[in-house]
């Protein structure tokens, strides 16, 4: 209830203008579709925006219609702070449609998956977070090379090693056990995506998972694992690009 207020007193107060009409394109920028029939008609809004007898938006029961991850999403973007709760997958929704636009496409296939298909959301979380990583490694930051037959665990590997935060004996003690969990965590999404989902193909007498716990933890893990790599890249480009700038002052001088 608070935070739909302060997201409602936001919006009132945004402009002085055109207030309806700014709201209502605002938060119609929230609405999505999705294509569930064989034709690929979109179909089904993740929620529907309420009027008032005016003809005008009523943004109270709107906000109070949607899911609580839009409804995040949206004081996210807004600004407003959360308190105690960290939202990794509202979060790292934004940061992907933003800059990695194949790794949101697959992430949003994900999350409606979880319920409907537990197996391919597993995949397809498992796909999002190689697509992170290969992003990462393309910029070129971190000077270092990918095979496209690289697994999850491959690409782990590579990502903490251009980081220079790989586990070995010369790290800090706290900063390695971060590392490995990473590894151990992406080697068990590895594992599970070849063998409890149909990646490749499986037998009459084989488990394929179909129970939307599962699907929901790896999900969750795989958002709060691309969420800190995402976070780290640009703390690691920001301080390389600190330092050059120093380098360029003294070699002026």
């Amino acid at each position: 209830m608070e935070l739909i207020e302060q997201i409602e007193n936001i919006l009132w107060n945004k402009t002085e203008i055109s207030k309806y009409k700014y709201v209502y394109q605002y938060i119609k920028e929230w609405q999505e579709c999705y294509e569930y029939d064989g034709n690929g008609n979109e179909i089904l809004m993740n929620f529907q925006i309420a009027t008032n007898v005016e003809g005008n938006i009523d943004l109270s029961t709107t906000l109070h219609s949607m899911p609580e991850d839009t409804l995040l999403k949206v004081a996210l973007d807004l600004g407003i702070k959360i308190p105690i709760l960290i939202p990794s997958i509202p979060q790292i929704q934004i940061k992907l449609e933003k800059d990695y636009k194949y790794a949101y496409k697959i992430f949003e296939k994900a999350c409606r998956k979880v319920l409907e298909d537990p197996s391919d959301a597993i995949l397809l979380a498992n796909s999002m977070l190689e697509t992170i990583i290969k992003h990462i490694l393309e910029t070129e930051v971190l000077n270092i090379k990918y095979d496209q037959k690289d697994t999850t665990y491959d690409l782990a590997k590579k990502i903490l090693k251009g980081f220079t935060i790989f586990p070995n004996k010369g790290l800090e003690q706290n900063i390695k056990n971060i590392s490995s969990s990473l590894l151990t965590i992406s080697q068990s999404i590895e594992i599970l995506r070849s063998n409890i989902t149909v990646a490749h193909g499986k037998g009459t007498k084989d488990y394929i998972i179909d129970e939307s716990l599962y699907a929901n933890f790896v999900v969750n893990t795989v958002s709060a694992i691309g969420l800190f790599l995402i976070d780290y890249f640009d703390k690691y480009q920001q301080e390389l690009d600190d330092q050059r700038m120093i380098e360029e002052c003294f070699g002026e001088k």
